[in-house]
C-alpha cells in the first residue's frame, strides 16, 4: 500500500509539472506588449477585456490602461479616472472622468497613477470581494 501510495504521489507531481511546463510555454509565446498604446490596437487583448465585461467580473485599470477599455468599447455611459493625458479621450467615448485618485462603476474599478495605489487596491478588494456585477456590461 505504501509503495503504491508514493508512486500515485509521484506521477500527480510529474502532471502537475507538465502541466505547469505547458502553461509556462504559453505564456511565453503570448505577445509581449507592456506598452498601452500598442496593446489597444490587439485584438486578443481587446477580446480578453470584452469578455471579462461580459461574464460581470470586476475590471481594474490605472495609469493608461483606460486606453485598452476605450478600444474595447466598454467605457460608453461609464464613470472612471485615468491620467489627466486620457481624460479627454474617455470623455470622447462617452465615459464621464473623474479627477479621484479611484472611481469604482459596477465592478470597474480606475486609478489615476501607482501613486494612487493604497486607494485603487482597497477598491479593487472590495470590488473582488463582492464577484460578479450584473450591471457591468460590454
Amino acid at each position: 500500500w505504501a509503495r503504491g501510495s508514493s508512486s500515485l504521489r509521484l506521477q500527480k507531481q510529474q502532471q502537475r509539472r507538465r502541466r505547469q511546463q505547458q502553461l509556462a510555454a504559453r505564456a511565453a509565446s503570448a505577445p509581449s506588449i507592456f506598452n498601452p498604446d500598442e496593446l489597444r490596437l490587439n485584438e486578443q487583448a481587446l477580446d480578453f477585456v470584452r469578455a471579462f465585461f461580459k461574464a460581470g467580473k470586476p475590471v481594474a485599470a490605472i495609469c493608461h490602461a483606460p486606453w485598452i477599455l476605450i478600444n474595447a468599447g466598454v467605457v460608453e455611459g461609464r464613470t472612471l479616472t485615468s491620467v489627466p493625458s486620457v481624460a479627454q479621450d474617455l470623455r470622447n467615448a462617452g465615459a464621464t472622468w473623474e479627477d479621484q485618485e479611484a472611481v469604482v462603476d459596477n465592478g470597474l474599478v480606475t486609478s489615476r497613477t501607482p501613486k494612487d495605489l493604497d486607494a485603487f487596491c482597497k477598491r479593487l478588494m472590495e470590488e473582488l470581494a463582492e464577484g460578479r456585477h450584473q450591471k457591468q456590461h460590454a
